[in-house]
């Protein structure tokens, strides 16, 4: 493995490379996103990010329609890495429901089972604006 810098994830105790493997390239190329990168370059990118000791992957339920989550989890699957070795993070995008207390839930759900991730193992994580989220996002995670 390659020589990687770990730190923790907020208060979540949740250690994760430095470097996020960040999803947004991966899904099923479409009209508004043509330069997204189909199901058998995403398994080689993830391949090389983990084999390099990257263990922190970042993708959202809108990315490709959903398609990233699904490459993601598949090819995690494929190449045999275990689901405690790599922390997968997503974001939730406004769909019907919006991003009210009760449509968050299902969103977790349904990122859930598109990466084949268990629920019962998954934190959320709730900022209250961007600017927020970009300079103080590991006071978000904390275990609840």
């Amino acid at each position: 493995m390659a020589d990687m810098r770990y730190v923790k994830l907020g208060g979540s105790g949740l250690t994760v490379s430095r470097v996020c493997l960040g999803g947004m390239g991966f899904g099923v190329p479409t009209a508004p996103r043509p330069w997204t990168v189909g199901y058998d370059e995403t398994r080689a990118v993830i391949a090389a990010a983990t084999d390099a000791g990257i263990n922190f992957i970042d993708t959202a339920n809108c990315y490709a329609d959903g398609t990233s989550e699904e490459f993601i989890g598949r090819a995690l699957r494929e190449l045999g890495i275990p689901r405690d070795r790599v922390v997968l993070a997503s974001k939730v995008f406004y769909n019907e429901g919006g991003l009210s207390r009760a449509a968050l839930p299902a969103r977790l759900t349904w990122s859930s089972r598109r990466m084949s991730a268990p629920t019962s193992r998954s934190r959320t994580c709730r900022t209250r604006s961007w600017a927020f989220a970009r300079t103080s996002w590991p006071t978000c995670c904390r275990a609840r």
